[in-house]
């Protein structure tokens, strides 16, 4: 394989769920465990093989086994997890099956990826309120990943691909259990590692992909990439980054464009390949292929693309050095400062915290080390009262969610090695560990080696062995000497080697101590010359010992010691950063000097120094106690506990925090000076990638309690100075708003001031609103398609009453295209499309603070350029012949039962077939780390529904219908309706709904609906509540289906909904509610056939076996 990445860039597959999708398997292909793709390894095997084949025939140079999902964790929502190495095995086998068939006759090597998915548990993410907590441990994930890649090994894999990787410390966990399996096995695969990132670079624990590279690379990792999260046109720029940072082979495989309302993709292959045209032309890329929403025609596009085309040669990167936290550290050609106050041996007041288990506070301590100049940290947990690998574990967990101190790379610091290994088990990018030595011997020296490699980590090497501390300078050199030429032979880089020679302390008076100072001195300087690449470091403290309790003496002569070492070649120390050397004389530094460099009588001079530097400080501290103390803690603390609370989503300490700090400030104060500069804070956290949207609205939440408390302590309206006015509004006829209502959260959080019409909102009162509030931006959102004609009349009004303001469209029922080719044209230059909650806050960001003009105007060129290319291609398009009508008739199924009926029923009979994944994608937390919390959410939505009796209401019927064309006549009784479907062209043929219809026929009819307002009074729960409700009723539509098979009243195929693309009429949605008497449900249809609430579904049942979904053009 890496010989082939030599010559050429290989294709990798498409999305096999996709693919999947394509067959409308039916409820019994997954055995009752519809969603669960991998059980059809053993379900459907002739499904599975047919795709890899169809891959592997449109230009797939590797396949991917179906095994994304074959963990434990992943398998246990089916109740199989017992089946995670038999599944992936089995995958891996059907995968090994085609591609060594395709050999036989094409004399073609196909490779088989053994594709090993992130599963739905993060090891960075914690669990509950208790921010250490988390619901699955290192070693747990290691040994669950370890059966899923033991069993695609043993099905025939040729390389791992660990993809779709939001959780460094997860893909940690899989890369080790994948080499240690290689090394049970004695083989060796190479190993393919994706990520899936946001648009600044991050997976979504907030680690930067280059610290994932950096904390993840090693010999077994061929290459590094992305896939999902976006589509090529927004992965490129990352793409580039990445190539120009790893000497590794680079793979892409992005998403077809990015997914519409009901997440579904649209992009083409066509244009696919033409935005990865650069990446090939330019030569930065190894491995293409396609991730959710491609399909076969994606990848042939892929292939052709890539023919005869030079791949990416990797330029090699030796003597790298870094570190990383959540961002990366190079250390090379600097001097780096490693914090020592989280250290419970070092800091009383950080052993205090900790024993006090306030680690919170803990925390405060190591950002304020970052903020005097730390580069690393050291943790150091080591005492006689504490358990310090658990005390370790809690702090390192705390660190991973701090925006800040995740950033640094830790030095893991412990006498203990359980406690260093619990520590990398914990850190999801590269730490250093402090340390290893000879002490124990050179077995238990290079097991420990070993371990730490094994976790990508670099090592402190103590000049210590079996007889003792180096002490003396040839000692020092022979320990680390002998240190060295071991860990060359364990493959340990030099980079990834620092060694620490032991600071012993100066000015003792012992002749034994006088040259601790010159030996550690002369000791860097060999290290310098003769272990090249290697580090060295030391801990500072150590050297003035002797002078404790004379802080002034002791800055000054770690000062002196570390301006002297730094220049010999020392480039790391262990230091308190906040440590500032008096001002001193050169006679005075001369002192220091002598004592340093082991000079005779040096002991005398520097005790009358000591003298000298006490008494100044004394002084200086008199003085400062006489003058007048400001206290600020207090408030500092108040203030952060406030700005924590905004951040986190709430504390159970705010209302009391509020109210404390209206004892001291105006309500106005508060508002401007703490909140309003903390909701800026979070608005940045959120564009950043940092925050997500569901702590987002929690934000919201906890802002709107606060001024809540605040308004009756406020005399007037404040004005609180806001960032812009922005008027959304659903438009008339349409009752959908959920999409809205989290655009206008994310607005809020961001300083805008939203005026929010609600729904059904007349033209003119757009209009009047806009005037009267001196909106900078309007916003129009509609689902259903006759929300289009609506807009279009309110943008040819507001285009009539010469309105300056910009207008955004958005909602499902809209498109980009749409927006250039239908609605552009009515309110011209002026008019733009947005996709969700952070693009439209990206624009108006653009509009309010950016070069208004020239944005708008290249906005309206790229619309202007868009609605050229399609007028172009529709006027060629219509020359190519259409295949006539296609004969789906079939033998009639006759029900056994007619008429309308009427049914509720509660909530735990459709809870197995809620999609929760939809929900998730709404929120913007799919693989994220706030997937599983928001998921508990919304399940402990869920429960109180159920606690509160919510029922599902449905009315439904079977009907007696006669075809004529595509018009069909529906008889109840006396009573007749006639519906008309259209016809379109699907994949070249001629094809309507009425085709699964015989002349003489039964149709179906049904309403679903349910309602609940449990949550009214938490935006966020409600937000939830509300999209949860849409999924019920989606699941209930399932349901339905189902209960007329299991009740034997009748049979049917499929149920498209009225207003999708197959039956795009709304209007049918009226003649639905009169046969079926579906206001029966408590549902109601709005004068342009919006149905009301949110939650509701109306559709026709087709009995016909040879019906099929599909999208009219």
């Amino acid at each position: 394989m890496i010989n082939e990445l030599k010559k050429r860039v290989l294709v990798l597959d498409g999305a096999t769920g996709t693919a999947i999708q394509k067959y409308n398997l039916t409820e019994a292909n997954f055995q009752g465990k519809k969603g669960c793709n991998e059980i059809l390894n053993i379900t459907r095997p002739d499904v599975i093989k047919e795709i890899h084949t169809k891959y592997i025939e449109a230009g797939a140079d590797i396949i991917e086994t179906n095994s994304f999902n074959c963990n434990k964790i992943s398998l246990k929502d089916y109740e199989i997890e017992d089946m995670s190495y038999t599944l992936s095995k089995k995958g891996a086998e059907l995968a090994r099956e085609t591609a060594d068939t395709f050999y036989k006759t094409s004399r073609k090597k196909i490779y088989v990826a053994g594709s090993i998915g992130p599963t739905s548990k993060s090891l960075s993410l914690p669990i509950g309120d208790i921010p250490y907590e988390r619901e699955i441990n290192f070693d747990q994930m290691k040994n669950i990943y370890s059966e899923q890649i033991e069993g695609v090994i043993d099905g025939g894999a040729d390389c791992i691909l660990i993809e779709t990787i939001f959780d460094g410390l997860n893909a940690k966990a899989a890369l080790i259990a994948a080499e240690e399996l290689f090394e049970k096995k004695k083989i060796q695969l190479p190993i393919m590692i994706s990520a899936t990132v946001n648009k600044q670079g991050k997976i979504f624990s907030g680690q930067s992909i280059e610290s994932l590279i950096v904390a993840l690379n090693r010999p077994s990792v061929i290459s590094f990439g992305l896939n999902c999260s976006f589509g090529a046109k927004d992965l490129i720029p990352m793409i580039k980054r990445i190539a120009s940072f790893t000497d590794k082979y680079i793979s892409l495989y992005p998403n077809a464009g990015l997914p519409n309302e009901e997440g579904e993709y649209e992009e083409t292959p066509e244009i696919t390949a033409g935005y990865l045209k650069e990446l090939v032309d330019e030569k930065k890329v190894n491995i293409l292929g396609g991730c959710c929403g491609t399909h076969f025609s994606h990848i042939k596009a892929i292939a052709d693309l890539v023919k005869n085309k030079e791949p990416r040669l990797p330029i090699s990167k030796e003597n790298r050095y870094f570190l990383s936290g959540n961002e990366i550290y190079d250390f090379s050609n600097k001097f780096t400062i490693v914090g020592e106050r989280n250290n419970v041996a070092g800091s009383k007041i950080f052993k205090t915290l900790i024993e006090e288990k306030n680690y919170t506070k803990a925390l405060e301590i190591a950002r304020s080390q970052i903020e005097k100049g730390a580069a690393v940290l050291d943790i150091n947990l080591d005492d006689g009262l504490l358990i310090p690998h658990e005390e370790m574990e809690r702090f390192l967990r705390i660190i991973q969610n701090d925006p800040i101190v995740s950033k640094i790379p830790i030095m893991i610091d412990s006498s203990d090695f359980f406690t260093i290994e619990t520590a990398l088990k914990n850190i999801a990018g590269k730490p250093i560990v402090n340390s290893i030595s000879l002490k124990e011997g050179e077995e238990a020296f290079r097991k420990k080696a070993r371990i730490i490699k094994k976790y990508g980590a670099a090592v402190v090497v103590m000049a210590f062995d079996e007889n003792g501390q180096g002490v003396s300078y040839e000692r020092k050199v022979e320990i680390c000497n002998r240190s060295y030429k071991i860990l060359v032979e364990e493959r340990i880089p030099n980079s990834d080697i620092a060694f620490d020679p032991n600071i012993l302390t100066i000015g003792t008076g012992s002749e034994n101590d006088r040259y601790n100072g010159v030996n550690f001195i002369k000791t860097v300087q060999w290290i310098k010359k003769n272990l090249p690449q290697c580090s060295i470091t030391g801990g500072l403290s150590n050297l003035s010992f002797a002078f404790r309790g004379n802080n002034p003496l002791r800055a000054a002569i770690h000062s002196l010691f570390i301006e002297n070492v730094k220049e010999k070649g020392m480039n790391f120390a262990i230091m308190n950063p906040s440590e500032k050397a008096p001002q001193l004389t050169s006679e005075e530094k001369n002192t220091i000097l002598s004592l340093i460099n082991g000079e005779e009588d040096s002991l005398d001079s520097i005790l009358k120094l000591a003298i000298k530097l006490k008494n100044a400080s004394v002084l200086l501290k008199k003085n400062s106690s006489s003058a007048p103390k400001i206290i600020k803690n207090d408030f500092d603390s108040l203030k952060d506990r406030i700005e924590n609370a905004l951040i986190y989503g709430g504390s159970i300490t705010f209302d009391t925090d509020i109210n404390t700090a209206l004892e001291t400030l105006t309500p106005l104060d508060i508002i401007q000076n703490i909140l309003m500069k903390c909701m800026d804070k979070i608005g940045i956290l959120f564009e950043g990638g940092e925050l997500y949207l569901p702590q987002l609205i929690r934000s919201s939440s906890v802002m709107n309690r606060a001024v809540d408390i605040l308004k009756p302590h406020m005399k007037i309206e404040a004005n609180i100075g806001i960032k812009g006015k922005v008027l959304m509004a659903t438009v008339e006829g349409d009752v959908h708003d959920i999409g809205k209502n989290i655009a206008g959260t994310v607005l809020k959080c961001n300083g805008y001031d939203v005026i929010d019409l609600g729904v059904m909102v007349s033209k003119e009162k757009i209009l009047e609103e806009a005037v009267k509030n001196s909106v900078d931006i309007i916003t129009l959102s509609g689902l259903i398609s006759p929300s289009l004609k609506e807009m279009e009349k309110i943008l040819f009004l507001l285009n009539s009453s010469k309105l300056p303001i910009p207008v955004l469209i958005a909602g499902a029922a809209t498109s980009k295209l749409h927006t250039a080719v239908k609605l552009e044209p009515f309110y011209q230059g002026k008019t733009f499309h947005t996709t969700d909650a952070l693009d439209t806050l990206t624009i108006i960001n653009k509009l309010i603070y950016g070069d208004k003009d020239l944005f708008m105007s290249e906005k309206t060129n790229e619309l202007r350029e868009l609605c050229k290319v399609y007028l172009n291609n529709k006027k060629n398009s219509s020359k190519i012949s259409v295949s006539p009508k296609e004969d789906f008739t079939s033998k009639v199924i006759v029900p056994n039962q007619l008429g309308k009926q009427y049914i509720e029923f509660p909530l735990q009979k459709i809870e197995k077939y809620i999609n929760w994944n939809f929900l998730l994608y709404n929120m913007k937390v799919k693989n994220t780390p706030l997937e599983e919390n928001t998921l508990n959410d919304a399940k402990y939505i869920l429960e109180k529904m159920k606690e509160n009796d919510i029922k599902i209401k449905c009315a439904f019927g079977i009907f007696p219908c006669t075809k004529n064309s595509n018009n069909l006549s529906i008889k109840d009784g006396d009573k007749n309706w006639n519906i008309s479907f259209i016809r379109g062209e699907v994949k070249n043929k001629n094809i309507g709904i009425s085709d699964f219809f015989n002349e003489n026929d039964f149709i179906g009819t049904f309403i679903i609906s349910v309602n609940s307002s449990l949550f009214d009074e938490d935006n966020y729960m409600s937000i939830m509540e509300n999209i949860l409700l849409t999924r019920i009723a989606e699941a209930a539509s399932e349901f339905m289906e189902i209960y007329l098979k299991e009740e034997n009243i009748w049979l049917p195929n499929i149920r498209p909904a009225i207003g999708y693309s197959s039956i795009p009429d709304h209007s049918i949605k009226k003649i639905i509610f009169e046969i079926t008497e579906g206001e029966r449900t408590g549902a109601y249809l709005t004068n342009n056939f919006a149905m009301s609430p949110l939650s509701t579904v109306c559709g026709i049942y087709i009995s016909n076996p040879k019906s099929f979904y599909f999208d009219l053009k």
